[in-house]
């Protein structure tokens, strides 16, 4: 159903609460792996010929993007979410459903367990009050996992372990983000290469106190994002977030000034098709999670929402 030249498996991480300068500050091997990939307009010889849709890329067929304006808006994830997922004031449509109506298969793993989480509402098609309401529904939810005891009971703020905790975030031995990342792969191995997929993962290792727990993602994320790059070439990333950190360090002035600019990056094949150079002039420009919405939506069938609605009219 997808039509779509030439689509791409996307790939959202939402880590809560992680601005661009922390980002930088603490995600130094994933900083340091998108970095290496930032595009650049200088003529390659392999440029000057398109690949075919499904030839295998190397890494070094993939650039990425930094959005050093991306504004939070209102700088909640409550907020930040219902922008994204359905851009509340063109009411475009469930985004998800949206991919589902292109030939993909939906999938949300969601680490926090908090059933008034914003995520929940936005999948829930049972549900009237829901945005999904009247939607298929995601494909594959993964939450019920981080529902485990030893993560999910200590929801306050200074707790030293859970998903809001001052320490190592884990079940059993391993840390929950490494949980989730498993469980994306074993969703796309489990289907034929040609299959499309939207995946949306949520970290929560942002929202806490201490500033420092994200940092155990690190390695791991540019571990899965080099893997994206060699295994699954024809995937977009995005990595992004709905805010800064909101502790102590939101009352600081420089605090306050990244509370409002979240992270933003984008990691695509350079034969993708989409306008590169378009792209790295709005690394400067003032966006927000609208314009991301915009961009998941005419990444699925490369029209915009306002034109999905006069067709559909």
């Amino acid at each position: 159903n997808n039509n779509n030249n030439n689509p791409a498996n996307v790939l959202v991480i939402a880590v809560d609460c992680l601005s661009r300068a922390h980002f930088h500050r603490k995600l130094r091997h994933t900083a340091a792996l998108l970095a290496a990939h930032r595009f650049t307009e200088e003529p390659r010889e392999e440029d000057d010929v398109a690949p075919a849709r499904h030839q295998p890329s190397t890494p070094e067929e993939h650039v990425s993007f930094e959005f050093f304006r991306h504004h939070a808006l209102e700088p909640r994830r409550n907020g930040f979410l219902p922008v994204l997922f359905d851009n509340v004031e063109t009411q475009s449509g469930n985004l998800l459903a949206h991919y589902q109506q292109h030939g993909y298969l939906t999938t949300l793993i969601d680490t926090d367990c908090n059933p008034q989480s914003a995520l929940q509402n936005l999948s829930r098609p049972d549900d009237p009050a829901s945005s999904a309401a009247g939607t298929p529904g995601l494909d594959v939810h993964v939450r019920q996992p981080f529902c485990h005891l030893k993560h999910a009971p200590q929801q306050q703020k200074l707790a030293a372990s859970g998903p809001h905790g001052l320490g190592a975030h884990c079940i059993g031995h391993r840390h929950v983000h490494q949980h989730a990342f498993d469980y994306g792969r074993t969703v796309w191995d489990a289907y034929a290469p040609e299959q499309l997929h939207f995946t949306m993962l949520h970290l929560t290792e942002g929202d806490e106190p201490s500033m420092d727990a994200v940092r155990q993602i690190d390695e791991d994320l540019a571990r899965l994002l080099q893997d994206v790059m060699v295994h699954r070439p024809n995937t977009i990333v995005v990595l992004t977030s709905d805010r800064g950190s909101h502790s102590f360090y939101r009352n600081t002035r420089a605090g306050t000034l990244e509370y409002f600019l979240p992270s933003l990056l984008l990691l695509l094949p350079r034969h993708s098709g989409l306008p590169l150079s378009v792209l790295e002039r709005n690394q400067q420009r003032l966006v927000t999670p609208r314009d991301v919405h915009h961009t998941l939506w005419m990444l699925a069938g490369r029209h915009s929402p306002q034109e999905a609605a006069a067709a559909a009219a």
